[in-house]
């Protein structure tokens, strides 16, 4: 996977802030690979996984 080291210190800024963060893209663009990298940094910073919530929502058990 490649670190995209630019992507990740734009969304750092706002890690504690109290804000709904999206992120936006074209199909394909590697979203949710940042977000994955993201959520290694935080767990890597000493952030209890408890305290992070990653849904996704192309699993099947958030279909209807």
């Amino acid at each position: 996977m490649i670190i995209r080291e630019a992507y990740l210190q734009h969304i750092e800024v706002f890690t504690d802030h109290p804000l709904i963060k999206v992120i936006t893209e074209i199909r394909r663009s590697g979203r949710s690979s940042v977000l994955k990298l993201f959520l290694n940094r935080l767990i890597s910073k000493g952030i209890k996984e408890d305290n992070i919530i990653y849904i996704n929502f192309k699993s099947l058990i958030y279909s209807a």
